[in-house]
Order: structure tokens, then C-alpha cells, then sequence
């Protein structure tokens, strides 16, 4: 969300800069931008997508009491 809030701050200062909107005029756009990219992100497929470290680790990297490998 970071970088779409970012490019939008930009482009309200370069439209502020060229006098063709002002800064606080278009700062609603930011709540859009906002609300787009929480949509985005809820509405998107989590199919095929890896879990971040720490979150949980997959059961097939977790040793099995049955592997003669693993030792206690």
C-alpha cells in the first residue's frame, strides 16, 4: 500500500507544482487510493501464494516421527 500512497502524493505535488489542481483539493484521492488497494487486496486470489516467515511453517518441511533421519 506504501508505494501506491506514495506515487499519488506525487502526482497531487507535480499537479500542485503545474497550478492545475492544489494539494488539498485532490488530497481525497488518497482515501480512494486507499480503499482501492484494501479492496485489491482482499479480493485477490490467495491461490499459489507462499506464507511469509513466521506465519506458519508447511507441514511437509516438518520432520515426521517416522523419519529414521531425525534424531531426539
Amino acid at each position: 500500500m506504501a508505494p501506491a500512497i506514495l506515487i499519488t502524493v506525487g502526482i497531487l505535488a507535480l499537479l500542485e507544482n503545474y497550478h492545475i489542481a492544489g494539494f488539498w483539493q485532490g488530497s481525497p484521492v488518497i482515501l480512494i487510493v486507499i480503499g482501492i488497494v484494501l479492496f485489491l487486496g482482499h479480493t485477490a486470489p490467495t491461490e499459489g501464494h507462499v506464507q511469509p516467515y513466521g506465519i506458519g511453517v508447511p507441514s511437509s518441511t516438518q520432520p515426521s516421527q517416522s523419519d529414521p533421519e531425525v534424531k531426539l
